[in-house]
């Protein structure tokens, strides 16, 4: 193991990684999908936000336990050549109230052109879909061992994944499809879109309600979709706002959505004109994409990338009230495009940026001097 002094500069941080990550590649190519690569360094801290630097553009995230998150990334070049795909996790090594953030990054190698893409976390289990590969994968959290299983539709390409309360994994085939895994026969099995339902097929991402409901965003068709395993039903919720992209379910089971094409955040509200109360980004054209929701004192707190704008973005929301909304730059002067964003058991945020090959960590409350600025609609 290696440690970077306390106040490396995050470029050499990367370029440190990116050493080990180009070793654990050539170890890689040998064998399955196994743990390449393991690396210690120490996170940066940037005003509000600690910095932990990895060698790839992570894209979505999920939580193991508080100080302990697992990312996909994959390597694309200027040309867009997608090169080596990793699922990794880091692990804050460093006690709680110390100073100085150390962390360890573990890789597990998927090979090149895989594309890892989304990912969940249930019962000591990361489970991961591989888009370019057309595979799912599960890493055992305490063994560290990898398996990968071949989706039998061909070209599936899937992306958004879940994991239900009886260990039955969930993903989108994007052959207009959703795929369910049952892991203890090994068995697939399809479930296709009604003909004409969805304007398009492309799924971004799943989450797991309950065993009646399965809901996924559809970019293209802008709507959102929701399956009933018992009954075998689907059904479309339009959106009204272009391009939902991000998807998180409230602790009432509601699902919230970021919808990129048009700069808004929006509530389903099933019983209303339009079934949804949308409120406002920071800008029509931010981008936004991962979300994240969960209570506080204050209120209900929504966090979300703000893509164009490499930053995120935090409503405060009563009901159908906008009570307070920030924007959050990410790294002030510099470029990123954040993507996936988390929160954890002790309500701090996780932000991965795609193009500044960091995960960022904040905690709530910030501090109150952002604007605060936006609106909210519902009918």
């Amino acid at each position: 193991m290696f440690t970077l002094p306390a106040r490396a500069a995050s470029r050499r941080t990367r370029q440190w990684l990116a050493g080990l990550w180009t070793l654990a590649l050539i170890a890689g190519q040998f064998g399955v999908a196994v743990p390449t690569a393991h690396a210690e360094a120490t996170a940066i801290q940037r005003g509000a936000y600690t910095e932990y630097a990895v060698p790839n553009g992570p894209r979505n995230l999920a939580v193991e336990a508080p100080g302990v998150v697992w990312f996909t990334a994959s390597d694309v070049d200027p040309n867009g050549v997608v090169g080596e795909g990793v699922v990794g996790a880091i692990v804050r090594v460093s006690p709680p109230g110390d100073p100085v953030v150390r962390y360890r990054v573990d890789y597990f190698g998927m090979g090149r052109g895989s594309e890892p893409y989304d990912l969940d976390v249930r019962g000591g289990a990361v489970w991961f879909t591989l888009r370019g590969a057309g595979q799912i994968g599960r890493i055992d959290i305490a063994t560290r061992d990898v398996q990968v299983y071949p989706i039998p539709t061909p070209a599936s390409r899937p992306t958004g994944i879940g994991i239900a309360a009886d260990g039955q994994v969930w993903f989108a085939e994007n052959t207009g499809a959703l795929g369910k895994f049952d892991p203890a026969s090994g068995v697939f099995t399809r479930y296709a879109f009604p003909a004409g339902l969805f304007n398009a097929p492309y799924v971004e991402q799943l989450r797991v309600q309950n065993a009646r409901n399965i809901w996924f965003t559809l970019p293209e068709s802008n709507a959102v979709g929701n399956f009933n395993p018992i009954t075998g039903q689907f059904f479309v919720v339009p959106t009204g706002e272009q391009a939902p992209t991000g998807l998180a379910l409230d602790d009432a089971g509601r699902p919230w959505v970021t919808a990129r094409g048009s700069g808004a955040v929006g509530r389903y509200a099933p019983g209303t004109v339009s079934q949804w109360a949308w409120f406002s980004a920071s800008a029509p054209d931010s981008a936004p994409t991962g979300i994240t929701t969960f209570n506080t004192p204050e209120g209900r707190e929504v966090w979300f990338a703000e893509s164009n704008l490499a930053a995120v973005g935090r409503l405060v929301t009563t009901g159908f009230r906008l009570d307070r909304r920030e924007t959050l730059p990410l790294a002030i002067g510099e470029p990123g495009r954040p993507w996936g964003v988390v929160v954890d058991g002790e309500q701090h945020i996780w932000i991965a940026d795609m193009e500044r090959n960091v995960i960022y960590e904040t905690v709530v409350p910030i501090p109150r001097y952002f604007p605060v600025i936006g609106k909210s609609s519902v009918s």
